[in-house]
């Protein structure tokens, strides 16, 4: 499939995933053609941030007065995604149909996201970047930083003269940063920062707090601004720190130990005797259906291997036949039961 396609394709996800009769069934359908191809992923993501961004765009507000902007969510698209929802039509006549609202909604929102983003934002706040739930990118930063984002993840970076910034506003991400000493790289989780020059860290946000894992140099972790005894944790190369409130907790590993939290890197998530609860709400961050410990007996179950983090399959099956655990499937989740 060449990219026009994929492009318009991504542009009437997006316009549905505005729209107030979007459903689970279409969250499930999303996921599936997100998971398709990377190109699929990469095109849904850059329209869905503009499309933000921009919150309100006029050019899909037909009827609408000239110089005022429809409001979120006041556009009709109701009908007409019910006519092309993914895998009813064909894709040649779902174009020829609907093409040219399509291709304008893409190339609409395109133009807003090769932009400054004049119509409604300040470039100063900087670029966002996201993923879904399950989803995973790598994108490369203007400085030659990479970020990898873990499942539904999202940042904002501004790179400026004194310093390079990102918020990590939600999820999961690692970065490899790229040496300059005159700018220290700094990613804000709430009051909370992680400062680095040029090294390599993950850093997880749990509401205010932060899981910072260092594969390689050195980071320092602050805790809370207002804290009177704020002072830098400094974290090298095999360091695993976890923040509560203005407390911070440190264990030293290896550096190869270090990585191995890092698995979902390559779409794994990996347990070493996890109780079953920490173990089913890792699954449940990359996937859409739930499993739900049903019976708090099991809770405490020990398990060890490494799965595929969107094949919860494999892992119901381990249960099924390794504990004395009973799997429901039901029509939006899952149960486990003491069997």
């Amino acid at each position: 499939m060449d990219s026009q396609p994929i492009e318009e394709i991504a542009a009437r996800w997006v316009a549905r995933r505005y729209d107030d009769a979007w459903t689970d069934a279409d969250q499930v359908r999303l996921e599936e053609w997100l998971q398709a191809a990377t190109a699929h992923r990469i095109s849904y993501i850059r329209l869905e941030t503009a499309w933000s961004e921009a919150a309100r765009l006029q050019a899909l507000g037909a009827g609408v007065p000239a110089g005022v902007a429809p409001p979120r969510r006041s556009w009709s698209t109701t009908h007409a995604m019910q006519e092309v929802s993914a895998g009813e039509q064909d894709d040649t006549a779902v174009r020829r149909r609907f093409g040219p609202w399509l291709s304008a909604a893409a190339v609409l929102v395109m133009a807003v996201a090769g932009s400054v983003l004049f119509l409604a934002v300040d470039r100063s706040r900087g670029d966002r970047y996201s993923t879904p739930v399950g989803g995973l990118e790598t994108v490369s930063l203007g400085d030659g930083s990479q970020v990898t984002l873990n499942t539904d993840t999202r940042i904002r970076v501004s790179l400026r003269e004194s310093e390079r910034h990102v918020d990590l506003e939600r999820g999961e991400a690692f970065f490899i940063v790229a040496k300059d000493r005159s700018r220290p790289f700094v990613v804000k989780v709430g009051n909370k920062s992680v400062i680095a020059v040029g090294t390599q860290f993950s850093v997880r946000r749990q509401s205010n707090d932060v899981q910072v894992v260092v594969t390689e140099g050195r980071v320092n972790l602050a805790p809370s601004e207002g804290d009177a005894s704020h002072v830098p944790t400094s974290l090298d190369a095999g360091a695993i720190a976890r923040t509560l409130n203005a407390e911070v907790l440190v264990s030293e590993h290896s550096a190869s130990e270090a990585v191995q939290l890092l698995t979902w890197r390559s779409g794994f998530v990996s347990f070493h005797d996890t109780p079953l609860a920490e173990a089913v709400a890792e699954f449940n961050r990359y996937n859409i259906h739930k499993i739900v410990i049903a019976d708090a007996s099991i809770a405490g179950v020990r398990i060890g291997g490494n799965f595929r983090s969107n094949n919860a399959d494999a892992f119901l099956w381990l249960l099924q036949r390794g504990f004395p655990i009973a799997v429901e499937r039901e029509k939006e989740r899952t149960l486990l039961k003491r069997r």
